[in-house]
Parts: C-alpha cells; structure tokens; sequence
C-alpha cells in the first residue's frame, strides 16, 4: 500500500501507492452466548454472536480519473468508518429408528458504513450484507450419511446520498453430499454443488460441481487408505468469486482445472498408549 508494484498489464487502471499513509486502529467489541445440549436423546445447541465498532485512520480507496480516462486509484486515510455484525448457529438432533437426524440453520447478518475518494470529493457508502443457511442431515448408524444445505446470500450496496440507485447481488448455493459405507474397507461418496448467481439487472451465471470417490482400507488396523476420486465429472470448469465493496460490486467466474481423476495413497499411524 505504501509502494505496490504497478501491473502494466492494465494500463487503464493505475495502482498508486502513498508513502503518507498510516496503519489503519480497528477498535470492536464481541459479545457471544452458546449452549450445547448434553442430553443423550435429541440435543439442542445454539450460539449466538454480535460485533460493533468502528476504525481510526481507515484505509480508504481515493480513485481519480485523469484526463485520457485512466483511472489512479490509492489508498489513503478517512474517517467515519463503522459496522455491526449479527450472526447465529442452531442445531437439533432427532433420534428416529433406524436413523438420526440433524437440522441446522445459520443466519448472518452486517452492516458497514465506508468513505471512499472518487475525484477528490469524500463519498460514503452503506454497504449491507446477509445470509441464511438451513442444512439437513441424515444418518443410518455408521453405514449411510447424507446431507443438504441450501445457503440464500444477498449484498446491496448504496451510495449514502439521496437519489443513488443501489447494487444489488444475490447468491443461491445448494449442496449435497452422500457417503455410504459398502464394508468395514470399502466405502463410496459423492457430492453435487450447485451456484445460481445474478447481479440486479444484470446477467445470471449459474454452474454445477460433481465430485465422486471410492475409499479403500488396507492393513489389518486400518490406518492406511487408497482413495479414487472423480473431480468435476460434468465438466462445468467453473469457479465463481464475488465481492462488494463502496461503488462497486465484483464478479468474476475464473477458469477452474477440468475433469480429472486422482489416486492418492495415506497412511495414518494412529496408535494411542502402548
């Protein structure tokens, strides 16, 4: 930040650096209250977390746009940076024969208020983000689990001023997973992940991830393993990164390694006492 290197590969967009700059003093407070269930039939636990603060010195983005439309963009001090957090963690159990079941459900939520330069003028921006995660999972003893979640984010961020239309990005990520255990060595395993992501009046990308493997245990304790996995079997390629920040919001789908398949080799020497 004090002196990066600049990337010639862009030259419409210039990384600046400033030599004035000083470290950013986040100042926060936590709060957290759990309870873990220690009843044998059907526990519930839950966990429940806030966080306030705000920063001295903020590192902030000061973006000026020169003459030839290039764009300088520095890091540089403000002031009048806060936020608060709100998250949570619930998870109850059902003994029901022939088999168990868990249900889980994570919900997040936080809002920040950030300055940001643009040309000069002094911009704040209210940035809010949420979550919510339920998961199911189901379990016949040691022979067969499988599980489901399904995770709704949303990100909007907003000009504080009057009259700025909002970025809007939603996130709808589904995955399910499956392990089924044939013998005491042989056991088989699969999982499905699914992304369904959209800017607001923007364009909709949307890909899915299969994965496979076959376990084998060798040694008469166990403790060594021969796996063979299956890595992104319908080929999607795909990987999708998202992040928003002040005026912007990021989207980038990367170029991921194409099906493949791997055999590995593990040994765990696990003894315990003599």
């Amino acid at each position: 930040q004090l002196a990066p290197l600049v990337d010639s590969s862009n030259l419409n967009w210039i990384q600046a650096g400033n030599l004035r700059l000083k470290p950013q003093n986040d100042r926060k407070a936590y709060l957290t209250w759990w309870h873990n269930g220690l009843k044998r039939k059907n526990p519930f636990s839950y966990r429940l977390a806030a966080s306030a603060g705000y920063a001295v010195d903020f590192i902030a983005i000061r973006n000026k746009v020169d003459s030839l439309g290039r764009t300088v963009s520095s890091p540089v001090n403000a002031s009048g940076y806060h936020s608060m957090s709100l998250s949570g963690e619930l998870r109850k159990s059902y003994q029901l024969n022939p088999g168990q079941w868990q249900l889980a459900l994570f919900p997040s939520w936080s809002v920040s208020r950030s300055p940001m330069y643009l040309n000069d003028t002094l911009y704040y921006f209210n940035n809010q983000s949420w979550s919510l995660k339920p998961a199911v999972t189901y379990g016949y003893g040691t022979i067969f689990t499988t599980n489901l979640s399904v995770k709704f984010s949303k990100t909007i961020n907003k000009n504080a001023e009057e009259g700025n239309a909002p970025l809007i990005n939603k996130t709808v990520q589904s995955n399910v997973s499956m392990l089924l255990n044939c013998t005491k060595r042989w056991s088989i395993g699969a999982e499905a992940i699914s992304v369904n992501n959209a800017f607001e009046g923007g364009n909709r990308t949307a890909y899915t991830i299969l994965n496979a493997q076959m376990v084998y245990r060798l040694l008469k304790d166990h403790t060594a393993e021969l796996k063979f996995s299956g890595m992104d079997l319908l080929n999607q390629n795909s990987g999708l990164n998202n992040y928003g920040a002040t005026n912007s919001l990021t989207s980038s789908q990367t170029t991921m390694l194409g099906r493949y398949y791997m055999v590995t080799f593990a040994w765990y020497p696990r003894k315990f006492g003599k």
